[in-house]
């Protein structure tokens, strides 16, 4: 495996920002490498992943290009014209990184993933973007960004209110905007009556994205994938679960990482 640090300029967000990339030592010129865009967590960049869980090493041989973009705290949100940050990773990015990289366009070759604030993004990114993503892998993620308990929980995005926070932010919104009728948020339960945007495009029940959660059973982000994964599925969205030993730290996501790869590697067969 190769890995490289890209500088470069993103018109998303109007300036520059910084991407690692992980890419294939002897790529199968019949066969271009899958994507994975891996989203990082809230204290961290697009370094931290790489340099605490051995990427190159869990990746070899799987004929897989992984890219971790810097998105800061922003918990992946579109805050104005210049600083949208959804739209630089689930749109913008994978388009650059398909011009820059041999790499597949196949739908079914492209996936997303992420830990914790990461984890969220990654969902929201496959639930708005069906046709670019064909699953998404949350790792511990902070699945209810919406929640009353939440932003106490999370200060740094109380500034986020209104009407920055749309209901294509809120993942449970989302999944009722599927027209399934989940019935698992009302209006007033997100950050308050009347404060919530205008609602996404519906998702495309054709290209329903398969969903893959995990998280530590000593995590406190637990209850969030197991009430996630519920309404996703009422839904009749395709879920994976796996909850095993583990905390909100990176003793568990080495190996989730490594078991997210191994699923990767069961829906491209």
């Amino acid at each position: 495996m190769a890995m490289a640090r890209m500088n470069l300029f993103s018109k998303s967000l109007d300036t520059f920002t910084s991407v690692t990339v992980t890419l294939p030592d002897e790529p199968d010129p019949d066969n271009p490498p899958a994507l994975l865009i891996f989203l990082h967590g809230l204290r961290h960049d697009d370094t931290v992943f790489t340099r605490r869980v051995p990427v190159e090493h869990l990746s070899a041989n799987r004929n897989i290009v992984c890219v971790f973009p810097s998105a800061a705290r922003t918990w992946y949100i579109d805050r104005d014209q210049h600083l949208r940050w959804f739209t630089w990773v689930a749109e913008e990015l994978p388009a650059l990184v398909r011009a820059t990289f041999r790499v597949s366009t196949k739908r079914e070759n492209t996936f997303v993933a992420g830990l914790s604030m990461g984890g969220y993004g990654a969902v929201k990114a496959a639930l708005r973007h069906p046709e670019t993503f064909a699953a998404a892998l949350s790792l511990s993620g902070a699945l209810d960004i919406t929640s009353p308990e939440f932003l106490a929980r999370h200060p740094e995005l109380s500034c986020l209110a209104a009407p920055t926070i749309s209901e294509g932010d809120d993942l449970f919104r989302l999944i009722d905007n599927r027209g399934a009728g989940a019935g698992t948020r009302d209006a007033t339960d997100a950050v308050g009556a009347g404060v919530l945007g205008e609602p996404p495009s519906p998702i495309s029940l054709e290209l329903s994205p398969k969903l893959w959660l995990t998280c530590g059973q000593e995590d406190p982000k637990l209850a969030d994938s197991e009430r996630f994964a519920l309404a996703a599925r009422a839904a009749g969205l395709g879920v994976t679960e796996r909850y095993t030993a583990g905390e909100h730290d990176f003793a568990f996501w080495a190996p989730a990482f490594e078991a997210g790869l191994n699923w990767i590697d069961q829906q491209r067969q």
